[in-house]
């Protein structure tokens, strides 16, 4: 529904219970991105920044030391708040339900993995994914669209513009379980739509081996120990290559959407969650001797990869015109809590999403039809979608679990384009096939089980 009249508490116990050459674009349906004006009926732009585990926690005080100019700045001339999730706050459902704005019964991501005929279990794919996601009614209306390593998004779908599937990153691993660059790109299809794309990414990927002493040294990872698996490392370089990628493709290709997701301060939580809190906790004057210096070394990780995300944002500001909204979310957020809820039981693994989450995440607009200098009430995952289909003058389905953040709206906005809905965006063909085997199933197992998510 567009405007309801349950509660964000209401809503998400009912959750609960639910439980690229330019040419290679030219190929996606209908016409290239434009390069001028958007192709939505609304005539708006927008950005969307998707970083996991981010929280109001973390950034109030930074944004206070003046370490975050950007996110300060886009606090203060933007619509800003808290975005509730739900349990389990497990990284495939809670982001498949932002970008379809729908809940796990209704898009059919329930877990991280599904089992196949054979009874072996494997990563959820997007053959899976049962709903619309805000890409797929982007194309359909005829609005190009950029996404860069969303969950869930493998095997690429047709979209009009690119998709950068979360199997776009480099997949190989040296033998301590680092990534190696580029890959056997080979071995597995549809990565990226267009499939030439990814030939424009892998340019701009960087890993732990290929980066200067400089690099590594500004993005902080010198100060973490050395861990074999999937390594924290690994995921702050694949943030950054997908930073670095995304500016190109954006700068390239001009999509009137664009998104991209960021996974590396969810998983320094993951597995540095101490060691941060106790630096945290010096730096706010809690502790009155200074933690070891190794783990205050490894505790300034996370804001040394705010700081570069805050970077991100200003190279997003540069570009974003009059009619261009920025919009920055996070799933979940993170918290100093001792207690454990139940561990979810799914296909036979152990799944503990919850044990440090907080369902307090953070929610920005800023820009374009966006209201400056709100501070919004607390609303939910569920409704990113539905307010991201209203700031493109398109209709909500009536079938979305979501809302449209109507508050985040400048009035006059609103009355040149007043909310529609429509029954549905659903076409009743999707996640008919189940999921999708990879060769690279067998390391993105490992992943999960090296955050804590699988047994």
């Amino acid at each position: 529904m567009i405007t309801g009249h349950l509660s964000p508490r209401t809503r998400l116990l009912r959750i609960a219970l639910a439980v690229l050459p330019a040419a290679a674009i030219a190929c996606a349906p209908g016409p290239a991105p434009r390069k001028g004006g958007s192709a939505a009926p609304s005539g708006q732009r927008c950005f969307l920044v998707g970083i996991d585990s981010a929280s109001w926690a973390d950034l109030d005080p930074l944004i206070a030391a003046g370490t975050l100019p950007n996110f300060a700045r886009l606090r203060r001339e933007g619509a800003w708040g808290i975005l509730k999730s739900f349990h389990p706050t497990a990284s495939s459902i809670v982001w498949t339900s932002i970008a379809t704005g729908k809940t796990p019964d209704k898009h059919g991501i329930r877990a991280f993995v599904a089992p196949l005929p054979s009874g072996e279990r494997v990563p959820v794919s997007s053959t899976m994914r049962r709903a619309e996601a805000i890409w797929n009614i982007l194309t359909d209306a005829g609005v190009p669209v950029g996404v860069i390593g969303w969950w869930v998004t493998w095997p690429a779908e047709e979209v009009r513009g690119f998709l950068c599937s979360d199997y776009t990153w480099p997949l190989k691993k040296d033998r301590d379980g680092f990534a190696t660059g580029r890959d056997d790109s080979l071995r597995l299809s549809r990565r990226t739509y267009p499939e030439a794309i990814l030939e424009e990414v892998l340019p701009h990927v960087v890993t732990p081996a290929t980066l200067s002493a400089a690099e590594r040294n500004d993005m902080g990872l010198d100060r973490l120990p050395h861990t074999p698996g999937y390594a924290v490392a690994d995921l702050l370089c694949k943030d950054e290559s997908y930073l670095r990628a995304g500016l190109h493709l954006l700068d390239r290709h001009g999509p009137d959407f664009f998104a991209v997701y960021l996974e590396g301060i969810d998983a320094f939580k993951h597995l540095f969650w101490p060691q941060h809190s106790a630096y945290r906790a010096w730096r706010s004057g809690l502790l009155r001797e200074p933690p070891p210096r190794e783990m205050r070394g490894t505790g300034e990780v996370l804001e040394i990869h705010y700081r570069r995300i805050d970077r991100f944002l200003g190279d997003l500001l540069a570009r974003a015109g009059p009619e261009t909204a920025i919009v920055v979310i996070s799933d979940h957020g993170y918290g100093d809590n001792p207690g454990r809820r139940p561990l979810l039981r799914t296909f036979n693994d152990t799944i503990e999403p919850d044990h440090w989450h907080d369902l307090d995440g953070m929610v920005l607009f800023w820009g374009g039809a966006i209201r400056p200098g709100v501070r919004m009430e607390d609303h939910s995952v569920l409704d990113i979608t539905p307010t991201l289909l209203a700031l493109f003058g398109l209709p909500i389905g009536d079938d979305m679990d979501g809302q449209v953040i109507v508050e985040a709206f400048r009035p006059e906005f609103l009355e040149r384009h007043p909310l529609r809905r429509i029954p549905t965006h659903e076409k009743g063909n999707r996640g008919l096939t189940g999921p999708t085997e990879s060769p690279f199933d067998r390391e993105m197992l490992e992943r999960l089980r090296s955050l804590g998510y699988l047994n």
